[in-house]
């Protein structure tokens, strides 16, 4: 977090055996295009059990244009209710969570909740 302190970020938690995970990524990518200039970063977190053999090419096979991180247990500790894949976090310049989607994300309304923290 302290890498993206002031800006506004979408933190996406999935898997690459996770259909809903993958049909997430067009608009993730989407976001990340149209939004990157105006202090937003997209970041994915990885928790496939099967380490990076499985997330490196499937990040280039999607042709995912936002950084990639991979989780690990602690990550999965750290978060509060965690109900799995995907959940996706909007947080806002401060580090505070503002917006979060247990399963698929609705794109409108997490585009109402940037749009907010933008005028913020």
């Amino acid at each position: 977090m302290r890498d993206f302190k002031g800006q506004i970020l979408v933190v996406n938690f999935w898997a690459t055996w996770c259909p809903p995970c993958l049909e997430e990524v067009p608009k993730l990518n989407d976001l990340h295009d149209r939004y990157k200039n105006k202090g937003v970063r997209v970041i994915g977190i990885a928790l496939d059990k099967d380490s990076l053999e499985l997330v490196v090419p499937f990040v280039k096979e999607n042709k995912i244009a936002y950084p990639i991180l991979a989780g690990n247990q602690q990550v999965l500790t750290d978060l509060k209710n965690f109900k799995g894949v995907p959940t996706t976090f909007v947080f806002d310049r401060k580090g505070k969570i503002r917006k979060r989607f247990d399963g698929s994300f609705d794109l409108e309304q997490l585009e109402e909740s940037l749009q907010l923290l933008l005028e913020d």
